[in-house]
């Protein structure tokens, strides 16, 4: 927006309504305006960061005007990788306070952030996160599972594309994660697990202050596992946290509830929000840090069967299963819903950040039991040539 067209709304403004008891005039507000539009960090402090990084060869870089973002390698410790962020931390507080950094453990994630403040009329606020070159926990597990099947997708298309077989991954988006065909066969569809320890999908819930009853929070995560997660929610976990989890009315006066439109979605990032979590789950579980309880195995297995997928896949060693018995004969693999596990939810408050850091009420559906290995596994290159086969004769 050009200056002289800034100057017109605001004189036409006035113009219009006049602002009773406060004195304003056009030429405060246009001033006012002009110092956020121009107000920027403090470059001497961007320049300490800058250097500061350099200096212990870490690379910074800009999410967005006023948010720098320091990138972290991660430590290889006994051939696994460790997170390194929180020895950085330290040092950053030790060296930057300096030059006017305040480390804020409550907000930016698992190891907070750290801001500069401004001055007003001459700089802004500047904030510096601290985040890994590559993504970790849960965030590993899902990018880890997605190079697999990507590396997969490749290998089947070069070693069969001569058969006419295709591979695809649907990555993070909807529908198999891989499909493998051909024309006129139809598709081999597979879910694919990095391990049987991973979560088979979770998703939020939110209390809601008027009914003081428990409901799934609307997400698109949820919303696309709807008819898995919906009988969860009604059979396993409302009956337990409609009787057992509400909040006091002194508690719903707390200013560390993350509200709206009624309902108690998380908990904030402030001093005081551990503390409230530990109550909570005290109170609501039992003095256990969760509540876990034992559901139907089989909706799992007729859960992906339902929205298309033939097999899943479990990590290399566990192998290749049917989830029906008609696909598990057709390839010589062993029925998924046979396999004899068990189906279990886990309640918990759970933490985005530190121990007063974002909280949310999340729900994790798991599969435990010792399962047995199938006689094939898409991960094996031997077996690989096996399944092809298989599915090209089926």
């Amino acid at each position: 927006m050009k200056k002289r067209d800034l100057d017109k709304i605001i004189d036409e403004a006035f113009e219009r309504q006049q602002v009773a008891e406060v004195k304003l005039t056009p030429a405060f507000l246009r001033e006012m305006i002009e110092t956020v539009i121009t107000e920027a960090p403090d470059p001497a402090a961007i320049e300490a960061l800058l250097g500061w990084a350099q200096k212990n060869k870490l690379e910074v870089q800009e999410r967005k005007k006023g948010v720098l973002v320091v990138r972290v390698p991660p430590e290889e410790v006994g051939g696994k990788l460790r997170d390194a962020r929180g020895g950085v931390v330290d040092q950053m507080i030790r060296d930057l306070a300096s030059q006017g950094f305040v480390h804020d453990p409550n907000r930016g994630g698992t190891h907070g952030r750290f801001v500069k403040l401004g001055v007003r009329g001459e700089s802004s606020q500047l904030v510096v996160l601290v985040k890994s070159t590559v993504a970790m926990g849960g965030g590993a597990a899902a990018q880890q599972g997605m190079e697999a099947e990507e590396k997969l997708v490749a290998l089947i298309n070069e070693k069969y594309g001569s058969l006419g077989v295709t591979a695809t991954s649907a990555g993070a988006g909807h529908g198999s994660d891989l499909t493998i065909s051909k024309e006129g066969s139809d598709p081999m569809t597979i879910e694919v697990k990095t391990a049987l320890g991973a979560d088979f999908g979770q998703f939020r819930i939110v209390y809601d202050t008027t009914s003081g009853e428990w409901a799934p929070s609307q997400t698109s995560g949820f919303l696309k596992n709807q008819a898995l997660f919906q009988d969860i929610f009604d059979t396993s976990v409302a009956p337990h946290m409609n009787n057992k989890a509400a909040f006091t009315k002194e508690e719903l006066r707390l200013p560390n509830l993350g509200m709206a439109s009624g309902l108690v979605k998380t908990l904030k990032p402030m001093d005081g929000t551990g503390d409230l979590k530990m109550a909570l789950q005290r109170r609501w579980f039992g003095g256990k840090t969760d509540f876990k309880v034992a559901f139907d195995f089989d909706k799992i297995s007729k859960y992906y069967a339902n929205k298309g997928d033939r097999y899943m896949q479990i990590g290399k060693g566990k192998g290749l299963y049917g989830l029906t018995p008609e696909d598990a004969a057709d390839i010589g693999v062993p029925f998924f819903g046979d396999v004899g596990l068990v189906g279990v939810v886990r309640i918990r408050i759970k933490p985005h950040g530190s121990y007063n850091g974002n909280h949310s009420f999340t729900v994790a559906i798991k599969l435990t039991g010792r399962l047995q290995p199938s006689s094939l596994d898409l991960m094996n290159e031997g077996d690989l040539d096996k399944i092809i086969q298989r599915y090209l004769q089926s």
